[in-house]
């Protein structure tokens, strides 16, 4: 999908009548490309289920994790998602503190990178991301609260992570780490999915090697 879009940036110039170079401000139409596919070609692998929200569909494009962009503004106490057709693209692939002082490179760089973070499919804006996973968090001292949540991880390596396929480890680790530390009141939430579930409806896509909590 090709956007046009205005974009302002600084170059060291030395304007008439000066003797020194200065920043000069410039103004300029690009036209901005966002990869396009079908969903035949981006398969929806996961279903992402979080207290409060509708569920986030996740796909999968040449090996890259995709969710739902869901981009929105701020309408008092609420916040708004966008029609496809009004979102406003130069909000999200020029911010103004970098466009209106960087030079020209620099901002065509930065813009090239925001745009290939994003991926039109079946006409809605989808982020790039990690793969969907679960991640233990405890909170503060024994008793403040323990808890399965979402991550996004894009690389094997890290502690206290579960794959997407591996929630009844997750949960089991959940809650004896809950009762350790005296937050036996976090149960509940624990088993019931409380803070998210992830429905992988194509398993071959998980990649993600769960490593465990370690107990002492």
């Amino acid at each position: 999908m090709d956007i046009e879009i205005d974009i302002e940036y600084s170059n060291m110039e030395i304007p008439p009548r000066c003797r020194k170079p200065r920043p000069v401000l410039h103004r300029e139409t690009i036209c901005v490309t966002i990869p396009e596919v079908s969903g035949a070609d981006a398969p929806e692998v996961m279903i992402i289920e979080k207290s409060q929200v509708r569920p986030l569909s996740v796909r999968h494009y040449k090996g890259e994790f995709f969710k739902e962009a869901r981009l929105s503004y701020c309408h008092g106490e609420e916040y708004i998602e966008y029609e496809f057709s009004e979102i406003p693209w130069k909000r999200y692939l020029t911010p103004y503190y970098f466009s209106r002082y960087g030079p020209k490179e620099d901002v065509l760089e930065y813009i090239k990178a925001a745009a290939d973070n994003f991926l039109i499919i079946d006409g809605a804006a989808y982020n790039k991301c990690g793969e969907p996973c679960y991640r233990i968090i405890t909170f503060g001292f024994r008793g403040c609260g323990t808890g399965v949540f979402l991550d996004f991880a894009r690389e094997n390596g890290e502690s206290s992570i579960y794959s997407a396929l591996d929630i009844s480890n997750c949960i089991k680790d959940a809650v004896r780490i809950a009762e350790m530390r005296g937050d036996k009141r976090c149960v509940p939430g624990i088993l019931n999915y409380e803070h998210v579930k992830i429905s992988v409806l194509r398993p071959e896509f998980c990649t993600l090697k769960s490593i465990p909590h370690k107990f002492d």
